[in-house]
Parts: C-alpha cells; sequence; structure tokens
C-alpha cells in the first residue's frame, strides 16, 4: 500500500538528532568490499533503501553479506560469479555505477546498464567511461549496456573536463590494483572521498592527495579486509539544521562535523541563524526576535555550498526579509521542487544570471533544454500554507517536508519512497523532537 505523510506546521523543533552515517560514503565503500576476498566489516551504515539496492547488486554478483547489528554490514567476496549489473539495479540508483571500478580492477571486465536514479538531471557518466578508457579500458555500448574489457588497464594519468564526484571515487576503485602509479588530475575534494580513500588505504592500498585537485593512487597487488566507520551524513545534519532554523526552534546534531560543513554554515549564518560547534556535534537554533537577512547562494562543488543544500535552504530563504538568489552551478533540472513551495505561498521567480561563463557550469549546458533556468529569486518573509504536496526526488522530498513544518495549517505529502532512499527513520526522529508527523497509508 502506498504511503503519505501529514504535518501539522506551527512546532517548534527542539532536541538531538542523531545524525546518520553518509548514505554517499556507505554506497561506495559496498562496492570497495568487492576488491577483496577477505571479510570487510562496516560500521555506522544507514538502513536506507539506495543501501539494500547496493547490497542487492553486490550479491547479485556473489558476495555473502550479513547484518551484523542494525547498522553493522559484514561483507565478503570471496566468490564472485557475474561480472554483470543489471538494468534492474542501476535504473533506481545511479550510485550502482560505482561497482564498475572495483569489477575491472579485480576482475579486468564488467557489463553494466546505463544509469537512472534520482531524475535531476544529465549527471553524465561518460566522464568516467573516458577515465577508465584513457587507463586502456576497452568500451563497447550495446543495447543499453556498457561491455568493458580493462585486460589491457595500466596506470596512466587523467584530468577530468569537469568535477565528477562519483568519477573520481570510479577511477580510484578502478586504479587501486594497477601496477605503477596513476595520477588523477581535477579530483573532485569532498569529504566522502576522503573517506572511500581512509578505507582502501586501511584495506592495503596506497593513495593520497598530492594537493590542488590532483590524487596519486600506487597500485598494490592485493587488498585486505579491514573495519571501517561510516563518517556522518553531510546532508542529513544541513537538513535538519534548517528544520531548527524554519521553526524557531533548537536542535542538537549529534555526531555532525563541522569541518565537513563551512560553507553550509557561513551561509546560515549570515541569514542570522546561530550555531555552535564542538567536537561530539553542532548546536543550531534561530535567534529570539531577530530578523533573517537575505543573502546569494551559488553553488560549487566542495569546498563550496553543496548543491543537494540549495533545495532545503530555499525553505528558509522564503522567511527571511528581503530578496535572495540562488544560483545552481553545478547540477540541472535541480528546481523541480518550486512549483511545490509556490503551492503554499512561497514567492519565487525563475531568472537565468547575465554575465556568467558558461564553462563555469559543471554540467553541458548543450544538453539543455530550451528557456531553462538555472537561478531563483525567493522574496520573504511569505507566510506559507498547508496543502497537498509530492515528493519528487530525494532532497525535494525532504524541501517540502521542511516547508510542511514551518506552514500554517496541515500539509498531505506523496511521493514518500524518496525519503526513504536518503533518511533512515526520518518521519519517527522528527516526532522525537516535537513535529506533528505521522506516516498514513494513502486511501
Amino acid at each position: 500500500m502506498e504511503e503519505k505523510i501529514i504535518i501539522e506546521g506551527g512546532s517548534s523543533l527542539q532536541g538531538t538528532i542523531q545524525i546518520s552515517g553518509a548514505k554517499n560514503t556507505a554506497l561506495k565503500l559496498i562496492a570497495a568490499a568487492l576488491l577483496t576476498k577477505e571479510p570487510v566489516i562496516l560500521k555506522n551504515v544507514p538502513r536506507l533503501s539506495d543501501i539494500e539496492l547496493m547490497v542487492k547488486a553486490i550479491e547479485i554478483l556473489g558476495a555473502r553479506i550479513e547484518w551484523l547489528d542494525e547498522h553493522i554490514l559484514k561483507i565478503q567476496a570471496e566468490k564472485i560469479t557475474s561480472y554483470k549489473i543489471p538494468e534492474e539495479i542501476v535504473s533506481q540508483m545511479r550510485a550502482s555505477f560505482v561497482i564498475l571500478g572495483p569489477l575491472l580492477a579485480r576482475f579486468r571486465k564488467a557489463i553494466i546498464a546505463n544509469p537512472g536514479g534520482c531524475k535531476i538531471g544529465a549527471r553524465p557518466v561518460n566522464r568516467h567511461i573516458e577515465g577508465f578508457e584513457n587507463l586502456g579500458a576497452k568500451v563497447l555500448f550495446v543495447e543499453g549496456y556498457y561491455h568493458i574489457n580493462g585486460s589491457q588497464m595500466k596506470a596512466g594519468e587523467f584530468t577530468f573536463s569537469k568535477n565528477t564526484h562519483t568519477g573520481t571515487e570510479n577511477l580510484i576503485l578502478g586504479s587501486v590494483l594497477t601496477s605503477g602509479t596513476t595520477l588523477i588530475k581535477n579530483a573532485a575534494e569532498e569529504p566522502e572521498i576522503d573517506d572511500l580513500i581512509d578505507f582502501l588505504n586501511k584495506m592495503g592500498a596506497k593513495i593520497k592527495r598530492e594537493g590542488n585537485r590532483q590524487i596519486a593512487i600506487e597500485g598494490v597487488n592485493e587488498l585486505f579486509g579491514t573495519e571501517h566507520t561510516v563518517m556522518p551524513d553531510r546532508n542529513e545534519a544541513a537538513t535538519f539544521a534548517i528544520a531548527a532554523a524554519v521553526t524557531g526552534g533548537k536542535i542538537f546534531l549529534q555526531g555532525a562535523q563541522a569541518k565537513d560543513l563551512v560553507a553550509f554554515l557561513n551561509k546560515i549564518e549570515k541569514v542570522g541563524v546561530a550555531y555552535q560547534a564542538n567536537p561530539n556535534g553542532i548546536h543550531v537554533w534561530r535567534k529570539n526576535g531577530e530578523n533573517l537577512n537575505p543573502i546569494e547562494i551559488e553553488t560549487r562543488p566542495h569546498p563550496g555550498f553543496m548543491t543537494d543544500w540549495h533545495p532545503p535552504f530555499t525553505v528558509l530563504l522564503s522567511q527571511v526579509n528581503g530578496e535572495s538568489t540562488v544560483h545552481e552551478t553545478v547540477m540541472d533540472k535541480r528546481f523541480g521542487y518550486v512549483r511545490q513551495l509556490q503551492k503554499m505561498g512561497a514567492k519565487i521567480e525563475f531568472y537565468n544570471p547575465h554575465h556568467f561563463d558558461p564553462q563555469e557550469y559543471n554540467f553541458n549546458l548543450e544538453d539543455e533544454e530550451k528557456g531553462s533556468f538555472h537561478a531563483i529569486k525567493i522574496f520573504g518573509p511569505a507566510p506559507l500554507f498547508g496543502t497537498k504536496l509530492e515528493m519528487l526526488d530525494l532532497r525535494a522530498g525532504a524541501t517540502v517536508a521542511l516547508a510542511a513544518l514551518a506552514a500554517r495549517g496541515i500539509s498531505e505529502i506523496s511521493g514518500v519512497a524518496h525519503i526513504r532512499r536518503g533518511y533512515e527513520k526520518f518521519v519517527e526522529r522528527l516526532q522525537g523532537i516535537g513535529a506533528n508527523i505521522k506516516m498514513v497509508e494513502k486511501g
């Protein structure tokens, strides 16, 4: 039976939220476990539908899986019986494409479907493919599948044309068992990649950042089993921080690491939301009686303002005094949530910035539909009112839920499968800090 979320807004959220392990790290660590025959134990693994899909994907290949506890996963890929990742997996979650790297590293061959995942935009995998071809892989594309032969792969040097988080991870995973030193230039700098590097080095890899967006991988003969604790989820921390701000509450984000949230924390501080970080987490609260300030946001790859943060942040900007702007340069088609906020009363206009170098966009403008917009203006404060809403993708799902928490009246939200992709026990945890929220079956 399909479900929906019912939220009655107006409650000030107070309390502690334990930040889950980072989904975007856990997915890659699960794939990386294919690089060794020995057992790998991952701790702080979030229980999400995307995680279950990745587990299913490596089980299809022959890996053995055991949940030792609610958030502790044991993986052993001693015997791999298949090298094909089917369309049914890849179409549901683009991150499964990162299995390509471990398969090429360990077995020198792979067959993988063309990705789908969140229908946000192009997010091309051609950058992954170009990287592997540059290192000697032979690639054929037949009836929706990439057939990749890595028998001639060797260490080399590759420069990504644009920033690619998952592409960087895939090339690291694909090069770690290749003799010689591979250099990845214009490599992405996200902390999730550093967590993957830390994990691989525990397994016996020799990987290091050399500054100026360059990663050096000295190939080793084999990797070994290890234990690793997944880093905290930056997106989850940002979402619950916004929940505190838009409801006039105070939330302690237990486990959140301020060093990974610098760009986000700088922006909420400029808006007028207070925070205090300590080694155990971050306190976030709305100052009593103080007006919130309009700001300009331009998304950028790390260490810039993360693209995933901008939809939830727009809810906060709808409540500030004056005109704010959000310019999306990392991902195309990121504004699907705006219509939902407008239904609630938010005053938002689309526009395209003038005098902006098209090369600065991280996506391919030539792939864009005519009339596409890359920025919005938000005019506040605008009172929000509960209504029927839809979660269109993962971050948009959290966005409409935040708006409903800040709104007057009751909101009814469909499409809740999206929220399960990236937020564990979303409803229950919000209930625990005072939200009037429940999950019900759709009639």
